[in-house]
């Protein structure tokens, strides 16, 4: 009996010892996450920061992109800002991106995918020009009630899933299905058409320096039934329209599923101003808006004549393709963050710093 004493003697000792770190290690949880550079570019310099009442930490991104820092102690109601950014700002690459989150949201793992200040479009007609990025731009509205470039995702923010999405189509459906609509469109589509149609498809093709669309049967691509369509866009002649043409896209989530192209008659298509108008609608089936930021295709010749582009501009491609490639990664790694966490950090750090400079 009296050699049992020393062995719970020792146990004893390990609980007394071991137990206070425990309930430290409960009552400080950990932020952890990774950063994803979009443009597949270096992290070093980028770090992370806790910010709230009573809150300022800061940790170093490690090569790998991984970051984790200690959450200290406070209310479960607290909101705290966790944001990714260059150390020095003076060797600022990306976009600081800023979140705020309730404290008891900070237990799951948060991957960021950093944008770039800048875009270097890696293909095409504009193939190695630098874009500088402002996302205000991408996001500012040509009128009240009008769109933007950039669309933003519809997910419900209290379901806990992804928000921070722009509107695209997935990765694995381009090329896209391209369809003429033969049951609802007024009027034949002649070989003649189709070829008008197609040379302005393609000429998109070649600026943005990839496959954006492929050819397919109407009676193949139309959805059978109650089924919704998918994975295509369906082009029809449409006399009833206001305009000259009408591009449509719509989104199941944050996912594009389906887009039309309409044009009020095929006669337009021939037109000099033809391949600017299936370029236009084309864009609209892709999932970008209308803008006056820069001299575009997209720019609505009513509000912003002077910015209107008869073919895309650099902007337009790089724009297009930073926005496919944010949404890609963010769902290759599940990363949560990505466009709006850096509209934000652009907004507190970027635009106001420059108002600052401007007032002094």
């Amino acid at each position: 009996m009296h050699r049992a004493r020393p062995f719970v003697a020792l146990l004893a000792f390990l609980v007394a010892l071991f137990a206070p770190r425990q309930a430290v290690a409960a009552a400080h949880p950990e932020v952890v996450g990774r950063v994803i550079p979009a443009d597949s570019g270096s992290v070093a310099g980028l770090r992370v920061y806790l910010r709230g009442a009573g809150v300022a930490d800061s940790a170093e991104v490690d090569s790998a992109g991984n970051f984790r820092l200690a959450v200290p102690a406070g209310r479960a109601g607290d909101t705290l800002e966790l944001a990714v950014d260059a150390a020095d700002s003076a060797f600022r690459r990306y976009h600081p991106s800023v979140v705020r989150l309730r404290r008891g949201a900070l237990n799951a793992e948060h991957r960021f995918v950093m944008v770039p200040l800048e875009w270097t479009i890696p293909h095409g007609a504009y193939a190695g020009a630098r874009v500088p990025i402002e996302l205000h731009r991408a996001f500012r509205p040509v009128c009240r009630d009008c769109s933007s470039f950039y669309r933003r995702g519809s997910e419900n923010p209290r379901s806990g899933a992804a928000r921070d999405l722009v509107r695209t189509w997935p990765e694995a459906a381009f090329p896209l299905r391209v369809a003429f609509d033969r049951e609802f469109s007024v009027g034949a589509t002649t070989a003649r058409d189709s070829a008008a149609f197609w040379s302005a498809a393609d000429e998109m093709e070649h600026t943005f320096g990839r496959d954006l669309f492929r050819p397919a049967r109407f009676a193949e691509a139309v959805p059978q039934g109650e089924e919704f369509p998918n994975d295509a866009i369906f082009v029809q002649v449409d006399p009833s329209l206001h305009a000259s043409g009408l591009g449509i896209s719509s989104a199941y989530g944050n996912e594009i599923v389906y887009g039309e192209v309409r044009v009020k008659e095929w006669e337009l298509v021939h037109e000099s101003d033809g391949p600017h108008l299936v370029t236009h609608e084309l864009l609209h089936a892709m999932g970008f808006g209308h803008t006056c930021s820069w001299r575009s295709a997209m720019a609505v010749a009513a509000r912003c004549p002077s910015m209107r582009s008869p073919v895309l501009s650099r902007e337009d491609v790089a724009y297009a393709q930073l926005a496919q490639r944010v949404r890609q990664l963010q769902q290759t790694h599940e990363a949560r963050w990505g466009m709006e966490a850096a509209l934000e950090g652009e907004r507190m750090y970027l635009l106001a710093a420059g108002a600052a400079r401007a007032r002094s």
